[in-house]
């Protein structure tokens, strides 16, 4: 007759069963880790993708960089055409023929030689600004004259040709100062040009010591 250890038997199936749960647990494990392997590795492809673009957009960037070089000198063209024009508006609300004026005065510009701005002021302005020139008899009218060089023997050139101009009484360089404009030295220059009286023109009663 045969004799079945019942203990030992169900000992056996427990192990089994502690196998198979090890093994499961194991595999879902594995299968994590893998997931996240293969999550890291897309991650790390996307960076490398991102890092690629980034260096084909700063080689498109600096591609670019002439043409932006050409913008800026043509936005700092446009502000300087912005300020004659503003000038020339202003001169012709304030004076009867500011067309003889700015004729005049653009044709008298030699090469290298451009106009920042053009402003009819008076004695006032020119005490408020701290301008210590000193105008006799002439009109009430001073033209200041503002612009930008490449050479200074281009303004001092302008400034007689102005002095030629029959209805300036005098012709002052104020101000002269070399500056920077995009990387190359200008410069910078600023004219006065006390018109002549005209009939209208009442002379100034001399203070009284």
């Amino acid at each position: 007759m045969i004799r079945i250890n019942l203990l030992d038997y169900r000992e056996e199936l427990e192990r089994i069963a502690v196998q198979k749960k090890t093994v499961t647990s194991l595999v879902v494990i594995s299968g994590f880790i893998l997931l996240i392997v293969v999550m890291w590795i897309l991650k790390q492809s996307e960076i490398i993708t991102v890092q690629e673009e980034a260096v084909a957009v700063q080689e498109q960037v600096n591609a670019l960089e002439p043409q932006v070089r050409v913008i800026r000198k043509m936005k700092v063209r446009k502000r300087r055409a912005d300020q004659i024009v503003e000038g020339i508006e202003k001169l012709r609300k304030e004076q009867a023929s500011p067309s003889e004026l700015l004729e005049d005065l653009s044709e008298k510009i030699p090469k290298d030689l451009w106009l920042d701005a053009i402003r009819q002021v008076d004695k006032v302005f020119l005490k408020k600004k701290n301008i210590q020139i000193v105008f006799e008899d002439g009109s009430k009218e001073i033209i200041m004259v503002e612009g930008t060089a490449l050479k200074e023997s281009v303004i001092l050139e302008y400034s007689q040709n102005l002095q030629r101009i029959e209805y300036f009484k005098s012709v002052i360089m104020y101000k002269i100062e070399k500056t920077f404009l995009l990387g190359n030295s200008v410069w910078k220059f600023t004219i006065l040009c006390h018109k002549k009286a005209g009939p209208n023109d009442k002379p100034e009663k001399k203070k009284k010591k």
